[in-house]
């Protein structure tokens, strides 16, 4: 790979970089994995008040964390390169997103009376429902698109965040599944209101981006332009060069969905 094709991707980067703060000291015992598990119940009584970021980037060990963080680079990879290195959009669908999922654990997530009558799943730990999340983005960005699984079989990226289900059915249990429907929930929620709001609902229905970036939150990072390129990235992924924006975020998505993107080899 000629390293001059290779820029440098912030929230990628970032996320890479979270899931391995978090995931080593636990492996490595220096940390209890108690830490960094969610509890609403300790956040609401002002300790553990860093939990609702940590729950996001434990990605466990073994075999399974070196797939799950595979996946998650190149996922991130190829959604970051579709924002025309706009960091703060990229960023905020993902701070929208984790936001959602934060949201649908707080019942589950939070001890009481009223809900120790009844049996509940908690969801200590959110990676996979982050990381699933990603891959339908993803995956509805890129419908056309082919994903090969294990090196045996490539079905359609429609079906892909589906087989991540099963898979985690048969791995991690109910529990495990729900995690990642959690996460196929929350993405298609963004895709929902960012994308078929105003672009693809019946010219009756459409409206603007209800979620779009809010000034503040563009305000704080550093808008980065440069001409387009291609970029690789890295193994199993090609990511093309930015496609024509909406010059109003208020108006629309930050970036078209539908142009097809190799994710995995044919």
């Amino acid at each position: 790979m000629d390293a001059s094709n290779v820029r440098f991707l912030p929230v990628t980067g970032f996320l890479l970089a979270s899931t391995a703060v978090v995931t080593l000291p636990v492996l490595l015992h220096y940390i209890s994995g108690s830490d960094i598990a969610l509890d609403w119940t300790s956040v609401l009584r002002g300790s553990s008040v860093w939990t609702p970021f940590t729950t996001f980037f434990y990605g466990g060990g073994g075999m399974p964390l070196l797939f799950d963080a595979f996946n998650l680079y190149r996922t991130s990879t190829a959604l970051e390169q579709n924002y025309r290195q706009d960091t703060a959009a990229y960023a905020w669908s993902l701070t929208v997103v984790a936001a959602l999922i934060l949201v649908t654990c707080v019942t589950n997530n939070t001890d009481s009376k009223a809900l120790n009558q009844v049996p509940v799943f908690k969801f200590p730990i959110l990676f996979r429902a982050f990381l699933t999340a990603l891959v339908y983005m993803w995956a509805r960005e890129n419908p056309t698109a082919k994903v090969n699984i294990f090196g045996l079989i490539s079905i359609p990226t429609r079906l892909y965040p589906f087989v991540l289900i099963a898979l985690d059915l048969i791995q991690r249990g109910p529990a495990g599944a729900l995690l990642s429907i959690m996460g196929i929930v929350t993405g298609h929620f963004w895709w929902f209101t960012t994308a078929y709001l105003p672009l693809h609902a019946p010219i009756h229905l459409r409206c603007r981006n209800p979620l779009s970036v809010p000034q503040w939150y563009r305000a704080m990072f550093q808008r980065r332009l440069s001409s387009p390129r291609t970029v690789s990235g890295g193994a199993g992924v090609t990511a093309h060069g930015p496609r024509e924006r909406f010059r109003n975020a208020n108006d629309a998505v930050r970036h078209r969905w539908g142009s097809g993107q190799r994710l995995g080899a044919d």
